[in-house]
């Protein structure tokens, strides 16, 4: 009933979600308009679109949000001010962009680029306008190093991939990579730093996020317990994770909700996915992070939903894990290579932590501390929105200037 008044009334929910977007600006305690990759006459618009998709747990109200959203957008181009005068950056993209970066879909984020960015970010998958292009992007996972146009000066080349060497090899052939200008990939010396933590939510989000206290996170029956979501089974280095999580198992209780050495069926509590695996994870005073393999600053979005959640994460991975983490003073994760692979020595520690709740809760100091700016370029980083498109064409903006 209460969705149907809503769309009886549309202009007056616009009126009311433009203003609950300023008003998140004021919440947040941080403005967009720092963000030189913005536009800052839509950061009311890109906060609501940004951080509102998933504050509620209804795909339902998200979905109506995001078209709310859509509309309002082009509401204001219709009949507000113009938006100013961009600089235009024109890229390409030129092979097949697939697995984490299929989202890069001309509706949802190619043309919300073009209007939202400090530059006018005009992305195409066209090749027939490479001659006045700026940059040309390749997709390194499905390149073939033989397959490249003419080089021309005026047009710069970057390569992309968010996949470890595993799945693309070629960013260990220097022969390759040394024909390009720009990389984006996760590792921090990239020319655009680029990392698949969720898009809809802040620094300031993650320190106010609230988590169940010590006893409510009771493992579903088991306070000892250890969460893992593993469903990739096969990947390079998968049979290392598989070891050590049967290991674990030896000595406290591993609940496995993935497909990996699967024990647990997720209950329903929402049905939205993310969401439901969000209110898993807040009963478990655990979460097991580890990534397939341990390369130069590969951090994927499992710690971060750990600390989201409330659940400890215990992470093998990068060792430049601190510096993705919300305090650079107080921890937030425990990291296995302090325990040198010994599943022993881990789960004495963590069942010690699992009947001392003051020990556990050092682990979330940071949350009581003030959210900072550094936390929140982390963040910023996301590849899951068109912000990432603006951030390249920022950066070849400066670059050309």
């Amino acid at each position: 009933m209460a969705f149907q008044i809503a769309l009886r009334n549309e202009p007056f929910v616009l009126l009311f979600l433009f203003a609950v977007s300023l008003l998140c600006l004021d919440f947040m305690g941080r403005s967009l308009d720092t963000a030189p990759y913005l536009d800052p006459r839509t950061a009311p618009l890109l906060q609501l679109r940004q951080d509102v998709v998933h504050l509620r747990g209804e795909e339902k109200l998200a979905r109506m949000e995001i078209e709310e959203a859509r509309a309002m957008h082009a509401q204001m181009q219709k009949n507000g001010p113009d938006l100013p005068n961009r600089p235009k950056v024109n890229l390409i993209l030129y092979n097949k962009f697939e697995g984490f970066l299929d989202w890069w879909r001309e509706n949802d984020f190619i043309k919300p680029a073009r209007s939202m960015c400090s530059t006018e970010c005009i992305v195409t998958k066209s090749r027939s306008g490479m001659s006045e292009a700026d940059l040309l992007l390749f997709h390194v996972k499905t390149h073939s190093k033989n397959d490249f146009p003419p080089r021309t000066s005026n047009v710069k080349w970057g390569y992309v991939s968010l996949e470890q060497p595993g799945y693309a090899p070629l960013l260990e052939d220097s022969s390759y990579t040394s024909k390009f200008d720009y990389s984006l990939t996760y590792d921090l010396d990239s020319s655009i730093p680029t990392i698949t933590v969720s898009p809809h939510f802040t620094a300031q989000q993650y320190h106010d996020a609230k988590v169940l206290g010590f006893n409510e996170k009771d493992g579903f029956g088991e306070p000892t317990a250890i969460a893992a979501f593993v469903s990739n089974c096969r990947a390079a280095g998968a049979e290392k994770r598989l070891a050590m999580m049967e290991e674990l198992s030896k000595y406290m209780p591993v609940h496995s909700y993935g497909s990996c050495l699967n024990n647990k069926q997720e209950p329903k509590l929402s049905d939205v996915k993310a969401t439901n695996k969000q209110m898993i994870l807040q009963r478990y005073k655990f979460y097991l992070s580890f990534e397939n393999n341990i390369i130069k600053d590969y951090v994927s979005e499992k710690v971060f939903d750990g600390l989201l959640a409330g659940s400890l994460p215990v992470y093998r991975g990068a060792e430049s894990i601190d510096k993705f983490m919300p305090s650079e003073t107080t921890p937030a994760v425990i990291k296995m290579s302090d325990f040198g692979d010994d599943m022993k020595a881990l789960s004495d520690y963590l069942l010690k932590l699992a009947n001392d709740e003051s020990e556990y809760n050092k682990y979330f100091q940071w949350k009581t501390e003030d959210s900072n700016d550094r936390f929140q370029s982390v963040l910023d980083m996301t590849a899951y929105k068109y912000t990432s498109l603006c951030r390249i064409c920022q950066k070849v903006l400066e670059d050309r200037s």
